[in-house]
């Protein structure tokens, strides 16, 4: 089977990372794989480097307008004779999915944030009557996509993001300093302004502690003056972009003040190193996060129950212990990564 991964979204995200990690399991499994990326792309860059092929068009909000563009895209899509097609983009969707529909058997979209597909003329023309499938990657994203448009419900099938479970990482030892961690871009949506009172609540409690932020993003400068301001050099560090793995080994506990997401790859990556999350209860996070099982949900902003929360924590080993266990058996439960393949290759055969 021929399936094409269309993805024209210039930055790397949790979407791109999906696409590319999706793209290695069919073809393991013995399917043809291609990509359509946008030249400039940080996805294109690393398919470069593989010997997946690729094709590069330029497409942005309008392209769906573009009659040339349109021209050569039906072009290539009747040359390859591809049997699927997976989009990850809105625009994707509008400007392949109906050039795609007459000439493969599936035009799946796959969707991993929670805001609710657009009731306009033109949403309600495309996404009905030239997608096949939707994927979201969480029940809560499943709701929202057919929230003004009902008729798309019977598409969505929910494919969770997960984790591969081959190999459990060993549990760090605890220092006699708490390490609290948080992972992710350095942007609005991702609160990590939020550690700041967060930070100050644990001062005032007399915790011996520090709070590790790993990412890059547009608000690195805005963050370092809001913790030199408030005198916390000595409490938060700034630690740019890290591999994962090392990051998590420094930490005990996961702090994740998301305002909202899909469904987070930070918080499984926590689960499988055994790190308790405290997050907030928004979006997706209670699919993750059975609070007082395997971590700890908060009303968003609710930093002084948070750290109380924390503190409490540190004094009760056996809770902690209980978390720690929790916190694998929920993904080999549900975020297994051997299972969720499983369900892409079936959606595809169906």
């Amino acid at each position: 089977m021929k399936v094409c991964f269309i993805n024209t979204n210039i930055a790397w995200g949790g979407g791109e990372k999906w696409h590319y990690e999706q793209a290695k399991v069919l073809r393991h499994a013995g399917f043809d794989i291609s990509f359509i990326t946008h030249p400039k792309s940080k996805l294109s860059q690393k398919i470069s480097n593989t010997s997946f092929s690729q094709k590069h068009f330029k497409v942005n909000k309008v392209s769906h307008l573009n009659f040339l563009l349109k021209k050569r895209i039906s072009s290539y899509l009747s040359e390859q004779n591809f049997d699927a097609v997976i989009l990850n983009l809105p625009q994707d969707v509008k400007t392949f999915s109906p050039l795609a529909y007459n000439k493969v058997k599936k035009v799946i979209y796959r969707r991993g944030m929670d805001h609710p597909i657009k009731g306009s003329r033109l949403n309600k023309k495309i996404y009905p009557n030239y997608l096949t499938n939707i994927i979201a990657n969480s029940e809560n994203v499943k709701k929202s996509i057919s929230k003004f448009i009902p008729e798309l419900e019977s598409k969505v099938k929910v494919i969770y993001n997960s984790i591969s479970l081959d190999e459990i990482p060993l549990l760090k030892k605890t220092d006699s300093k708490l390490i609290l961690g948080n992972l992710g871009r350095l942007v609005e949506q991702k609160s990590q302004k939020l550690l700041i009172p967060l930070a100050q609540e644990l001062i005032k409690k007399e915790i011996d502690f520090k709070i590790l932020i790993a990412g890059t993003g547009p608000l690195k400068e805005e963050l370092s003056t809001l913790i030199s301001e408030n005198n916390l050099e000595g409490y938060i560090k700034l630690l740019g972009h890290i591999d994962s793995e090392k990051f998590f080994k420094q930490i005990d506990y996961f702090v994740f003040p998301s305002q909202f997401e899909g469904l987070s790859n930070a918080l499984l990556e926590a689960q499988l190193y055994r790190k308790p999350s405290f997050a907030y209860n928004i979006s997706s996070n209670s699919e993750i996060i059975e609070d007082k099982k395997n971590g700890f949900l908060f009303k968003y902003g609710d930093t002084q129950k948070m750290a109380q929360t924390i503190i409490e924590l540190t004094k009760d080993s056996q809770r902690l212990i209980s978390i720690q266990e929790s916190c694998i058996i929920n993904l080999k439960e549900k975020f297994d990564k051997n299972i969720t393949n499983q369900q892409l290759i079936e959606l595809l055969n169906e």
